[in-house]
């Protein structure tokens, strides 16, 4: 009867498991954060999970802005609100 035992891998062809965890990690947060330009002056805005409606302020300009689409992300300034007089 023989017993196959591999042969141990050198430690240069072993790979931490915590590599592969960070390098996951890694494609999950970039697939994650999309970025748009503020259409008032062109800031770079980044966002992580962005959702349809979420409101945003430009760290450059302060105009905020309304996230109109996902996929791709698109950035529109955000409706103002009316006053409510009571009515």
């Amino acid at each position: 009867m023989f017993l196959f035992v591999p042969h141990p891998a050198s430690p240069s062809q072993v790979e931490d498991p915590r590599s592969e965890a960070k390098r996951r990690e890694a494609r999950r947060g970039s697939e994650e954060s999309m970025t748009a330009h503020c259409p008032e002056c062109d800031n770079a805005i980044t966002l992580e999970k962005p959702l349809r409606g979420e409101i945003v302020v430009c760290s450059d300009c302060g105009s905020e802005l309304e996230v109109t689409s996902e996929n791709p992300l698109v950035l529109n300034l955000a409706p103002q609100e009316e006053e409510d007089w009571g009515e």
